[in-house]
């Protein structure tokens, strides 16, 4: 708040008047900006009810300035030791409904009174201040607890599975949420809920949430992800044992009786530790880190959870999304990038047709080794994936993309395939390893492609599948599949894989014919933001026999 003339002279007003119990609840809170803003508030606040009072009283003729005997700083201490006495022995006070005050009767005369001057001298003033004290904490106190009427803060977004505590119960997304009312119990399922000022909230059963303020939370129990924007910095969450402030982030808050767990996974909070009948320890929680509160106030480090907390859900399609990396090979497997163990569609790059391995041509490739044509396949019924390859043996221009992105400069090689791309091997004898681990089973996820032949993925579309992420890069360990190496090592073989962003190479390894030949790859995907990631594994100028590759546990890294 400005420190200017105007606005010194409107704090005085607005202090008389609180004297006078004549405030709006928009003039009151322009009083709590002034007192928490201004570091001199509380001396002007003190030198204000000194003169209020004087005033009070030499316009009723009680105190003569003169005989109080008392310097400032004295009549400061003396009101508030004033304050602080009647405060403490203070009686409940009851709110009375009001009263009508009956007229005099018409005709009737009223009987004046003559109004009796006295003059107070110090050892009188002592017991104006505490009458002073008395009638302002009576004003304070009629409006710090004359509840607030409910105010609309937040709306209803979307649920899933959700049953409330309370039977009757029966929100709806697109309600609004407000102050002032009892807590709300969720006793199962997620609820996502976005605040006026810009915060989204995750909230999972089984919790107990309400909004105490526009800007503040109350869960005593419960489990709650927070993605705040700039416009919602200043939000608060406060639990048993704990109050947390955002500062800018995005943090997860699973709160019981017993504990309070704060997991920041962007920005910044400041973590307020201990109950409210307890001494407080404050410190500021950045990005990765996380602590935990006890039931007595201890706060303790623990390991960052960034896959537990619910940060997106679309009841439509039944999706929860909890911060996890996007499977690629879910993706190719007819999933919706989620899963670790696909579902098993196939791909054929002759076509770009999707579907189970049974279900699609006995391609054996014997005929397709020499490709006289490049070209490329529309995946229709995949998304995220935009198209498949087929190089030709000449190389030069390698259509990639639907959009009409080439590469200009492919390499000649013996030839192309049309080997199906598959998520899951169909073949016992010929499992999926990589430096002897088996992949394609068990939770680890693989795409397996034979030479030469691509697949583009549009990352837009699957960025657009959770509203709010980003990629930090694509990850993989890839290299030629050791079953069908075995008993045919020849370090003189060789077979090559490529990485393209928008058309642009940023990736190339050649791999032998050799057991453990897997390297992993790791290419960053946040400096030009791409729209398209291509993969191609090419023969070279060898012959493709043999040239199944495999990426194993393919992900995109999630910011």
């Amino acid at each position: 708040m400005s420190a200017g003339k105007n606005s010194h002279n409107t704090i005085e007003v607005l202090l008389v008047r609180l004297m006078e119990n004549d405030l709006s609840d928009q003039e009151i809170e322009c009083l709590n900006r002034w007192l928490k803003e201004d570091p001199k508030a509380v001396e002007k606040y003190c030198s204000f009810l000194r003169d209020y009072a004087i005033i009070q009283s030499l316009v009723k003729g009680q105190i003569d300035r003169e005989d109080t005997g008392l310097e400032d700083s004295e009549f400061d201490k003396a009101l508030w030791k004033a304050l602080s006495e009647f405060e403490k022995n203070a009686p409940k006070i009851e709110v009375a409904a009001p009263v009508d005050i009956p007229h005099a009767p018409v005709g009737k005369r009223m009987t004046e009174v003559p109004i009796a001057h006295s003059r107070l001298n110090r050892s009188h003033l002592f017991t104006v201040l505490v009458s002073a004290a008395a009638i302002l904490f009576f004003v304070i106190f009629i409006q710090v607890t004359t509840p607030d009427p409910s105010v609309e803060v937040a709306t209803l977004l979307d649920m899933v599975d959700v049953r409330w505590a309370d039977s009757t119960m029966s929100l709806q997304k697109g309600e609004r949420l407000l102050t002032g009312h009892e807590p709300l119990s969720l006793s199962k399922g997620i609820i996502q809920i976005e605040t006026d000022r810009g915060v989204t909230l995750t909230i999972e059963g089984p919790a107990e949430f309400e909004f105490t303020k526009e800007a503040d939370l109350s869960l005593p129990y419960g489990r709650m992800y927070a993605s705040v924007s700039q416009q919602g910095i200043g939000f608060s969450v406060s639990t048993s044992h704990s109050k947390v402030v955002d500062l800018g982030t995005e943090f997860g808050i699973e709160a019981d009786l017993d504990e309070t767990e704060l997991h920041v996974v962007k920005g910044r909070t400041v973590l307020i530790a201990g109950a409210a009948d307890r001494s407080k320890k404050q410190s500021e929680i950045h990005q990765g880190q996380a602590r935990r509160v006890t039931r007595e106030g201890t706060v303790q480090d623990i390991d960052l959870k960034e896959d537990v907390f619910a940060r997106q859900i679309d009841s439509q399609d039944h999706f929860i999304w909890r911060g996890q990396d996007i499977n690629l090979a879910d993706i190719v497997g007819g999933g919706n990038g989620f899963g670790a163990d696909p579902a098993g569609t196939c791909i054929d790059p002759a076509t770009g047709h999707v579907g189970p391995y049974g279900s699609m041509p006995n391609r054996n490739g014997q005929d397709n080794y020499n490709q006289i044509q490049s070209f490329l396949r529309k995946v229709e019924d995949l998304p995220g994936v935009d198209c498949v390859i087929v190089p030709s043996q000449e190389g030069g221009v390698l259509p990639i993309t639907t959009t009409g992105l080439t590469i200009s400069d492919f390499p000649e090689l013996l030839g192309g395939t049309r080997w199906l791309i598959q998520t899951r091997t169909h073949n016992e004898n010929y499992p999926f390893v990589l430096n002897g681990t088996t992949y394609g089973v068990n939770g680890r996820s693989a795409i397996s492609m034979h030479a030469t032949c691509g697949i583009t993925f549009d990352l837009n579309k699957i960025r657009e599948s959770v509203p709010g992420i980003d990629f930090v890069s694509f990850k993989t360990l890839c290299g030629l599949n050791e079953s069908r190496l075995a008993g045919n090592v020849n370090p003189e073989m060789t077979a090559e894989v490529y990485v393209f962003l928008d058309g642009t190479q940023v990736y190339r390894h050649v791999f032998a014919h050799v057991q453990n030949n897997a390297v992993p790859i790791e290419i960053d995907l946040q400096k030009n933001n791409p729209r398209f990631m291509t993969l191609v594994v090419s023969c070279g100028r060898d012959d493709n026999k043999l040239d199944w590759f495999v990426f194993g546990e393919p992900i995109l890294v999630v910011q």
